[in-house]
């Protein structure tokens, strides 16, 4: 393509992203489910069987970007209490004990911790999906244990002193227990410090958190709570994929139930396959469906997966929490890669809800995103140093957005700033909504 003014629609094919179900033979892929209780007789003998186990889930997560991990808090209590019967029989530690005695967070805890948030962390709070039959949409109202409405949400915390008091009371601060795993000491758990370890935790992968912690909170109450509430699964925000930086994401069912459902981005599927794929037909379009209980872990990287959450009927609320991680010492990570992710990731910047358009799979440079006629309202995001696609008029004299340059999966449209103000009022004609950084 020489010019933006002269795209061929020829030789610029559009993106499928939606894949008709009409085909005859529909692929379908996996994500890998480790349920630790089935193998807790293999960890009776000390924590370096668990130092391989959470080996093994930093290998699976490697490589598949997804793990379910059903029952993981079932399988901690067990190990840390294997752990304190340890340490009771042995002299030298009959005064130390691994637990902690902090509250354990409650989902009606929640409420009490959002009044306490910084104005900034308020501002965070949004609607998940557009089915919701909140009366009130303030938070104030709808995070009350006693308040029945029908919606889904979520809010993040983030400042320093809020953050450091509810990760206290987090049933699982992180995949790497430091009261049953032997090497956790080397790893920075906390938030706030930004050091790499110099010791490397080989069984966890060195994962590192965000200074961040996402809640999502949501209540879909059975015919025998609420006379009027619907007879399905409450949805949360369509499939998509997340604008992220980091390494993925993993999600701790807190309360209630949550189905996900899962399917590769063309990215993702040609890389377990080992293949260079670009048609779009060639990508599973089943997605896989994993139904999270109280206690169940899945992590995901979610600029890679499309996801789409639902909430099924259920008495209590739907409550979730997820921390966003960096892999600073995986083989693939040199020095100055870990270096630079931990001066990115950990704090660099605030995570936001807020509203764009971004690719949900990878796009190829000249390609034609979508024309006015399609989705005349569209406001693009604007980028000085690094615009990914621009405006561009079709030989039938109709205007498009084409990219001019490969698009990654989850990447923001951007188009570059313009110092003529009549192109920048046309170009701002386009509007609609999008997802940044939001885990679901």
């Amino acid at each position: 393509m020489e010019k933006a003014s002269t795209v061929d629609e020829k030789s610029c094919k559009r993106p499928r992203l939606d894949i008709s179900p009409s085909r005859k033979q529909l692929l379908v892929v996996e994500v890998p489910t480790i349920d630790l209780r089935r193998n807790r007789d293999n960890h009776q003998n000390g924590t370096g069987c668990h130092d391989d186990t959470l080996l093994s889930i930093a290998d699976v997560y490697q490589t598949h970007q997804a793990v379910f991990l059903p029952g993981y808090i079932d399988y901690m209590e067990e190990m840390k209490e294997q752990r304190t019967q340890r340490d009771a029989a042995d002299a030298d530690n009959q005064t130390e004990s691994p637990m902690k005695a902090t509250a354990i967070l409650h989902w009606k805890d929640l409420y009490g911790i959002f009044t306490k948030l910084s104005e900034k962390d308020k501002e965070s709070f949004c609607i998940e999906n557009t089915e919701s039959q909140i009366k009130h949409a303030s938070p104030h109202y709808f995070l009350k244990s006693d308040t029945h409405d029908v919606g889904y949400c979520s809010f993040l915390v983030q400042q320093q002193e809020s953050l450091s008091r509810v990760l206290e009371m987090l049933p699982v601060l992180s995949l790497q227990d430091e009261s049953i795993c032997s090497n956790a000491g080397a790893l920075e758990n906390s938030s706030t410090k930004s050091e790499i370890p110099a010791a490397k935790c080989t069984c966890c992968r060195c994962w590192k958190y965000e200074p961040c912690l996402w809640i999502f909170f949501g209540r879909n109450p059975s015919e025998k709570e609420v006379a009027e509430s619907t007879d399905k699964s409450l949805q949360g925000r369509p499939e998509h994929t997340d604008s992220i930086s980091h390494d993925g994401t993993w999600h701790y069912q807190l309360s209630g139930t949550k189905q996900w459902l899962l399917r590769p981005t063309r990215q993702l599927w040609n890389q377990l396959n080992g293949t260079n794929e670009d048609d779009p037909e060639s990508i599973p379009i089943t997605p896989v469906s994993i139904e999270c209980h109280q206690g169940d872990v899945l992590i995901v990287n979610t600029k890679l997966w499309h996801h789409q959450t639902l909430l099924p009927l259920q008495p209590r609320p739907s409550v979730s929490y997820a921390r966003d991680f960096w892999i600073i010492c995986s083989p693939s990570t040199t020095a100055e890669g870990a270096s630079q992710q931990n001066s990115t990731g950990s704090g660099a910047g605030m995570m936001t809800n807020v509203d764009g358009l971004y690719a949900t799979d990878e796009i190829p440079e000249g390609t034609i995103i979508f024309r006015e006629d399609e989705m005349p309202n569209c406001e693009l995001h604007r980028s000085t140093t690094n615009p990914n696609c621009e405006v561009a008029e079709l030989e039938d004299g109709t205007q498009a957005v084409v990219s001019i340059r490969p698009i990654a999966a989850g990447e923001f449209f951007c188009i570059g700033e313009s110092s003529d103000e009549g192109e920048d009022d046309e170009e701002q004609e386009w509007e609609e909504e999008g997802w940044e950084n939001g885990e679901e």
